[in-house]
């Protein structure tokens, strides 16, 4: 064997040790408390920002400079709460023993206590935030409505596909 050869098999084997995948699995790093909070925050801006839009808009009235001011509160809030939102939903989930064998209606039941969980979380620093930022107390009290209906109307669902969006980025 050459010394070109021998290099040639250090370098391959030095590539093979140190390529990016195995990198991540020795490390643990797809189920990081920060890729987590990565994968969770991104699929719930994804799902209610466009929601929450369209509601604040057709329902509360507002106009697009508030809506831009909801928005981007809305994604602020969002990304500070969501982890301790869905951990605790993920626990809730555990503590009831709900697996996918669980009737339905149990199933929706704990996913829509554990979404007013984290909506009552998230509550105070989105609406303090808005009346803060001058919406007017009337769209604050209409947004509450819009907010209480969106998530029992969602989160079961949101689960589902928040659950499918983990599994995409392999999060457990």
């Amino acid at each position: 064997m050459s010394v070109w050869d021998c290099d040639n098999h250090k370098m391959k084997e030095s590539n093979k040790e140190n390529n990016l995948e195995n990198i991540v699995q020795e490390n643990n790093y797809n189920n990081s408390l920060l890729r987590r909070w990565a994968v969770d925050t991104s699929f719930a801006h994804m799902v209610y920002t466009p929601i929450f839009a369209v509601a604040e808009h057709l329902y509360v009235g507002m106009n697009n400079e508030d809506l831009i001011k909801s928005r981007g509160t809305g994604l602020i809030v969002g990304s500070v709460t969501t982890l301790a939102y869905t951990l605790f939903a993920d626990w809730l989930l555990k503590k009831c023993n709900v697996t996918k064998e669980s009737s339905k209606l149990k199933r929706y039941s704990v996913e829509t206590l554990g979404g007013f969980a984290g909506f009552a979380l998230g509550l105070g620093g989105y609406y303090g935030i808005l009346k803060i930022l001058g919406i007017p107390p009337e769209q604050n009290e209409k947004a509450l409505e819009a907010s209480i209906f969106i998530t029992l109307a969602t989160t079961y669902h949101f689960r589902i596909g928040m659950n499918k969006w983990r599994k995409y980025w392999n999060v457990k």
